[in-house]
């Protein structure tokens, strides 16, 4: 959980590589866990959770997508 943490907390895109290649050794033994993983979410999807790449825009730490709050 600490190494998927570390992923989407990334800051820049070569920190979530060196979290990438950590996530794949730590799942190493888990070869349909870790696809699922890269091919569902990561390959297509990263840019709406990993931080390297969401964090562009001045939010004030409002991270919410429900305008039912507004």
């Amino acid at each position: 959980m600490d190494a998927w943490v570390g992923l989407v907390n990334s800051t820049d895109e070569q920190i979530y590589e060196q979290h990438l290649k950590s996530l794949t050794n730590i799942c190493a033994c888990y070869a349909a866990f870790q696809e699922y993983v890269y091919y569902t979410w990561l390959l297509h999807h990263k840019d709406r959770f990993v931080h390297a790449w969401i964090d562009h825009v001045m939010h004030l730490g409002h991270t919410t997508t429900n305008r039912y709050l507004l």
